[in-house]
């Protein structure tokens, strides 16, 4: 549940005018729903087809601010419920559409609305405004004060969903921007020698294995680096066979080498 301050933020009403331009113009009915808020909850809220009608089973609000101010001597509050004709109309707003008003209460208590009904314009974008006005009057240090103002408690869209305004921004940024799906990293083969030394898998490949003056452990070492990283071993050079395969020897000594090759091919100085 969404807690609105004084006014909608400019960025905020900016998104929700974007919002609503692109709102399906033919809403289904929604609800009924519940919403709480501080110190309140509209019970079974719903609307109709189009929507034309509006309606919820009662609105209860619970005040308990009062005397809470050193001094105070008088304490008067009020909740209001009407309609932001425009969604992109400060919800905060004395001259919004009534639907209900507590009246003026003094001190604590609570108020509750009963069954509501409202008409809507049957075009998406009206909000469901609950207001409170508070006042709080007494002398402090000699000299006297007057505190308190209108504050938004709940604001709710009249549209397929009856969600808050910021919750409607939320979800369409989430809806246009999904999670990025990172693909795994493809699988190397692996490079297996067995264990006469003479013959090289790689992957499902069979390769006839070579080598010289290198015994079969380093010339397995040297493959296997030399296939999986496609780089040369440090100190060693590689090239590409005409057979399909590779030759790796070490650098000034060119008959130090490990070679693998497809079968049936066979260099002319292998062993």
């Amino acid at each position: 549940m969404t807690v609105l301050g004084k006014v909608f933020s400019r960025a905020a009403l900016v998104a929700l005018g974007s919002l609503l331009l692109t709102a399906a113009p033919a809403l289904g009915a929604a609800g009924p729903v519940d919403r709480a808020f501080p110190g309140g909850t509209i019970s079974q809220l719903a609307i109709n087809d189009g929507p034309t009608e509006g309606w919820f089973a009662d609105l209860s609000f619970q005040y308990s601010d009062c005397g809470k101010a050193a001094g105070e001597t008088a304490c008067h509050w009020r909740i209001d419920v009407g309609l932001a004709p425009e969604g992109a109309e400060l919800c905060p707003s004395a001259s919004n559409p009534l639907i209900w008003s507590s009246g003026e209460q003094s001190g604590n208590g609570a108020v509750s609305s009963g069954p509501q009904s409202f008409g809507l314009r049957g075009t998406p974008g009206q909000v469901l405004c609950v207001l409170l006005t508070r006042t709080s009057e007494g002398e402090w240090e000699g000299g006297k004060f007057k505190n308190g103002g209108l504050e938004g408690l709940e604001a709710v869209l009249m549209g397929p969903e009856l969600i808050s305004p910021i919750e409607a921004i939320e979800r369409k940024i989430i809806n246009a921007s999904p999670a990025a799906s990172v693909a795994p990293p493809p699988l190397q083969p692996s490079f297996r020698v067995d264990s006469s030394c003479r013959r090289a898998t790689v992957g499902n490949a069979v390769y006839v294995f070579v080598y010289r003056q290198l015994g079969c452990r380093k010339a397995k070492d040297l493959a296997s680096m030399a296939h999986l990283s496609g780089t040369a071993p440090n100190g060693y050079r590689c090239a590409a066979r005409a057979s399909g395969g590779m030759r790796c020897w070490r650098r000034g000594h060119p008959r130090k080498y490990v070679e693998w090759h497809v079968p049936g091919w066979r260099a002319a100085d292998s062993t």
